[in-house]
């Protein structure tokens, strides 16, 4: 028997194709019935994402093209259910050749981010008529360690989906669930963090690891999701469905860097093509177009802090650093008022004229941060339910809460985050 050993480069969402075949190869020898081949995958490292100097190496890229949608879903499903090996899909009539199986395996992964532990190398066997026969893919794990990992990658999604505002609709979903990414993760130049368990797990990534999160949680809520892909920007994000029209959205674009407690941009937020052309984004291919301009100039194109929904209210700092409440049906908004609070350069009695509290839920509310305490937003006022001494970490600079535990960052520069230092509050918030 002819053995055929094909190589390519595959990654999920991002891909280089490099086909080296042995000469026998190019003999004319078919192959016959079962005789197994081999795609042995290595992916790209990393992303180039231009803004907000989130640079590292560069890699040729194309959008991947969606197909064989049943077979990919069959597969999944196999693979999901405990098969891991010989998967036979010869029902699908998949034509057996290279590209055709590359298809097939990019759109298994690409559609099933929850397949974190699938690994890029994928074997597979043909029958007498040309078609696949079985699938053989490889995994990144053993099975019991596939076990454990997805109990810690099921229980982040909750805890995402846990901090969605009872009433929320989906336009309010998917707002919460950008901030929630961008405020938990961290973006990671050159990361090997490139699948949803990234982002969600170890709370850090590249883009593909923060598109692949915001799109299974995204079809989890059942808010139609999927991705975009860009060769020249070597970079892809997402597209939603939303009251039956399409925008893009671009969470990675929104997470600073250097990361910030707190921060969160929403400038690539629900948006046209028209709009993400016009601030630099181009792709290849992708599935819909995006031509509502509905959001494109929304109320928290500017915030810079999380926007959290409560009862009827969006809760937010405005970029003039006023704390906001602004009532969902009629769009009216209110100065909330803080104490009055400056942040101090270290050592001197000039203060950062532009800098600006944040903003966080937990689970008895919303908090506000000062310079040198903690306020619970109450109806229309504030009370401080904890006063920050300074010290030598310098000032309270930005505010998380997770499950109900506070932390905050403390820091003498606000623009340095390496010298920020992180403390636990005690007490439930």
């Amino acid at each position: 028997m002819l053995s055929v050993v094909r190589k390519m480069t595959v990654v999920v969402l991002i891909v280089t194709l490099v086909i080296t075949m042995t000469p026998a190869a190019f003999a004319g020898t078919s192959l016959t019935d079962n005789e197994k081949q081999t795609i042995e995958t290595e992916p790209v490292q990393d992303d180039n994402v231009v803004k907000n100097e989130k640079t590292c190496k560069t890699a040729t890229v194309k959008a991947t093209a969606k197909s064989s949608g049943s077979a990919a879903g069959y597969l999944a499903s196999m693979i999901q259910n405990g098969q891991p090996a010989e998967i036979d899909i010869s029902q699908y009539r998949v034509s057996a050749d290279t590209s055709s199986v590359k298809r097939l395996y990019e759109d298994m992964l690409n559609s099933n981010p929850q397949l974190f532990y699938v690994g890029s190398t994928v074997g597979w066997t043909q029958t007498s008529s040309g078609y696949v026969k079985t699938i053989d893919p490889q995994y990144k794990m053993s099975r019991s360690k596939i076990a454990a990992a997805t109990k810690k990658f099921n229980s982040a999604v909750n805890d995402c989906i846990k901090t969605i505002a009872p009433g929320s609709n989906d336009m309010q979903k998917a707002l919460q669930v950008h901030d929630y990414l961008v405020l938990n993760a961290k973006y990671m130049k050159c990361s090997m963090q490139q699948t949803a368990y990234g982002v969600l797990v170890d709370k850090k990534g590249v883009c593909q690891s923060y598109a692949l999160a915001y799109e299974y949680i995204m079809n989890k809520l059942g808010i139609e999701t999927t991705y975009i892909a860009s060769s020249s920007m070597n970079h892809i994000w997402n597209m939603s469905k939303i009251n039956g029209r399409w925008y893009q959205i671009d969470v990675t674009y929104d997470d600073p860097t250097s990361d910030k407690m707190g921060r969160v941009s929403h400038k690539y937020f629900m948006k046209s093509d028209s709009a993400m052309r016009s601030m630099g984004h181009s792709w290849n291919t992708k599935s819909y177009a995006c031509s509502s301009g509905k959001y494109n100039n929304a109320f928290w194109k500017k915030v810079k802090t999380g926007v959290f929904k409560q009862g009827k209210y969006y809760y937010y700092v405005s970029p003039k650093g006023k704390l906001i409440r602004k009532t969902i049906s009629s769009g009216r908004t209110k100065t909330i008022k803080l104490p009055q609070s400056r942040w101090y350069v270290w050592g001197s009695h000039s203060t950062y004229w532009n800098w600006t509290p944040t903003i966080a839920k937990g689970k008895k509310g919303i908090y506000v941060n000062t310079a040198t305490g903690i306020y619970k937003v109450k109806g229309s006022k504030t009370k401080r339910v904890k006063k920050i001494r300074k010290s030598s970490k310098g000032y309270v600079y930005g505010i998380k809460i997770v499950k109900g535990k506070l932390t905050v960052a403390k820091s003498k520069n606000p623009n340095s985050h390496s010298a920020q230092k992180l403390s636990k509050i005690k007490g439930t918030y």
